[in-house]
């Protein structure tokens, strides 16, 4: 075959094959152009988030003291629910979790339309009785969260804080946070919030209009948040509270005997603190307050009579750290030191030389303080 025809040939082959690439573009860019829109307009992509664990807290010596463990969670995602299905579905769920219509109405109302909500965690027994009826239970769906656990109760609580929903300070504050999620809201679980959170993971799914998944992309494992060790001794912080309770349960034995005796006792005690430091670092070893509260109280979400209470005993004042109280007797090493140092002379009309004790029978007249005689302060008050 002459070469002008083998090329004559492969032209028409080419210009063939262009042409059926033409026109097949032509078929999918113009003949179906306008259905392949209603299609793509007709699905979605959503972008469906999984918390992180929190950081764990370790005290100096690495002892454990928070953690935490995954617990199932029942959510409801509203793009999968038809208006028509509400009604059954929050009255199934109301019977399965025992929580009132009224409840879960208002959580299926503040989601929104496209809202996806978390109702609550439940056991591993019931997780399984709502998975063998996800079927007649459009949106809902069991994913595991990670559940803070405090390993160590009530001590160190004041240092360790609790959690809670951000409340509207908080969201002005961090614009970006979740207002289902939790976070720290006293002590280091506050103050350390943003690097004992971690980075949430995420499933992207592309739905249709019957929102049926017709493609999911790769998940994105969520990853945990910082440990955090602090300087706090956990044995020592417990010596430490145990002081404290007996402390003040031995101070109201004294005050009840001395009521007894006919004393005038203005008040019990009823709040005390200890902040034990390292003389060489002036780091602290053990910070307790008291009275305390159990952060695994809120975990979950505290009760408003339980918390009235904690509030009213004033637990979660951190008397450690705020709070003006006069120092006491502890101010009596600063005049003692300035008296040695010093060589300042004893007043000796004050002093028993027999004893070697110091009356102090001085008073303290404030004029005008409220009507009548003048306000005066003896000894130590």
């Amino acid at each position: 075959m002459k070469f002008g025809t083998r090329l004559t040939l492969v032209s028409a082959m080419f210009v063939g094959m262009f042409g059926v690439l033409g026109v097949r573009l032509w078929f999918v860019q113009v003949a179906e152009g306008a259905q392949s829109a209603v299609i793509a307009e007709e699905q979605t992509w959503v972008t469906i988030e999984s918390q992180a664990p929190r950081g764990d807290i370790f005290d100096r010596s690495g002892n454990l003291m928070v953690t935490s463990r995954f617990v199932p969670q029942v959510v409801v995602d509203r793009r999968f629910v038809d208006p028509d299905e509400q009604p059954v579905l929050v009255q199934r769920l109301s019977g399965l979790l025992a929580i009132p219509v009224r409840d879960l109405e208002k959580l299926y109302e503040d989601a929104g339309i496209n809202g996806r909500f978390p109702v609550t965690t439940v056991s591993a027994e019931t997780a399984y009785r709502i998975q063998e009826q996800l079927g007649d239970l459009p949106g809902v769906s069991i994913v595991k969260i990670p559940e803070r656990v405090y390993l160590v109760g009530p001590t160190m609580a004041h240092a360790i804080g609790h959690l809670g929903l951000p409340d509207q300070t908080d969201l002005d504050t961090r614009p970006d946070l979740d207002p289902n999620l939790r976070i720290g809201k006293l002590g280091v679980e506050r103050i350390y919030d943003e690097y004992l959170q971690g980075d949430p993971g995420a499933r992207e799914l592309r739905l249709n209009r019957s929102s049926e998944v017709v493609e999911e992309r790769p998940p994105i494992a969520p990853v945990p948040g910082d440990a955090l060790y602090l300087t706090l001794d956990l044995r020592l912080q417990e010596i430490a509270e145990q002081a404290l309770e007996s402390g003040v349960l031995l101070s109201n034995q004294v005050k009840q005997v001395e009521r007894d005796d006919g004393e005038e006792i203005h008040n019990d005690t009823q709040r005390a603190a200890v902040v034990v430091l390292d003389i060489k670092t002036g780091a602290v070893l053990a910070l307790a307050s008291f009275p305390d509260f159990d952060p695994s109280l809120f975990v979950g979400g505290v009760d408003p009579a339980t918390f009235a209470a904690l509030n009213d005993a004033q637990a979660f004042n951190n008397l450690a750290i705020s709070g003006l109280y006069p120092p006491a007797s502890t101010f009596k090493a600063i005049t003692y030191v300035a008296a040695m140092e010093e060589n300042l002379p004893l007043a000796k009309e004050n002093l028993d030389e027999g004893s070697g004790l110091i009356h102090c029978n001085s008073t303290l007249r404030l004029e005008g303080v409220d009507e009548g005689d003048p306000f005066v302060f003896h000894d130590w008050y």
